[in-house]
């Protein structure tokens, strides 16, 4: 039967859409348990974090922003803590809300002493996307335009390369926001504490009066161990609508492809 031609033709689609796993270090897809799918650095779902169903992503990460989050076995940071190598991390996140004290971090490696740290955060006075790599330093202006605390999906993904031109990239929905040739590297050394959905120790313990935590959802988090390109960061941050329209040809049987809207990088 055509369909079924057709069904198989949109499977390949699909899979070409997909970057190539052998740069994919660590992967939490988050469909009912906090498992490393692609390495063994599983995490731990802690408090108000729990799974659910979602009508964009089907099964994710909730998290209530008061004392949800998920704790990782070790460092996902590949190179490790104190890493000048190039890598990426992905993550598609729904935010209600943050905190009101201290900037919330989306991923973070943390001494819970020190607050030496490693994040991909959201400032708490304008919402905005920006990593924070101290010591050296902060995040200065590297931080996305916009806010994302909107209760919609959004793809975020950091790139970092070596020194040199567009050292660090900030991709915001698979489009490039964000990018300087000078950054302040990872060297404070010593994290303890490795963290999805919020941020623990130093200066932001969590604690009722001072919550460092998402409310909302976190879905599809990955950590690579190269600097993905423009096109790579695209093709994992496709419209939902796309991929809703292919799942649904796929059902029914669909008999031309030409019906389906392609993702639009």
């Amino acid at each position: 039967m055509n369909w079924i031609a057709n069904a198989a033709a949109l499977l390949v689609l699909l899979a070409s859409s997909l970057p190539a796993h052998a740069a994919l270090v660590h992967y939490y897809p988050f469909d009912g348990d906090a498992l490393d799918a692609q390495g063994g650095n599983d995490g731990t779902v802690v408090g108000g974090a729990a799974f659910a169903a979602d009508p964009e992503r089907g099964t994710v990460l909730t998290l209530d922003g008061v004392d949800g989050y998920v704790q990782l076995s070790g460092s996902t940071t590949p190179g490790g803590s104190t890493s000048t190598s190039t890598f990426s991390v992905a993550a598609w996140v729904l935010v209600n809300s943050i905190s009101s004290v201290a900037d919330t971090a989306i991923y973070s490696e943390t001494n819970t002493t020190t607050s030496v740290r490693n994040t991909l955060s959201i400032q708490t006075a304008t919402g905005k996307v920006q990593l924070v790599q101290f010591p050296p330093g902060g995040a200065g202006t590297f931080r996305s335009p916009g806010s994302v605390v909107d209760g919609s999906w959004h793809h975020v993904a950091y790139v970092q390369n070596e020194p040199g031109e567009d050292a660090r990239k900030l991709y915001i929905d698979g489009k490039l926001v964000a990018s300087d040739d000078a950054p302040q590297f990872y060297t404070g050394g010593g994290p303890t504490s490795f963290t999805i959905g919020g941020r623990l120790g130093g200066t932001n313990p969590v604690s009722p009066s001072l919550p460092s935590l998402i409310g909302g959802a976190i879905d599809d988090v990955r950590f690579y161990d190269t600097a993905l390109d423009a096109a790579a960061v695209a093709k994992l941050a496709p419209e939902p609508s796309s991929l809703a329209l292919c799942m649904l040809a796929l059902a029914m049987g669909v008999g031309r492809l030409s019906a389906v809207r392609s993702p639009r990088f």
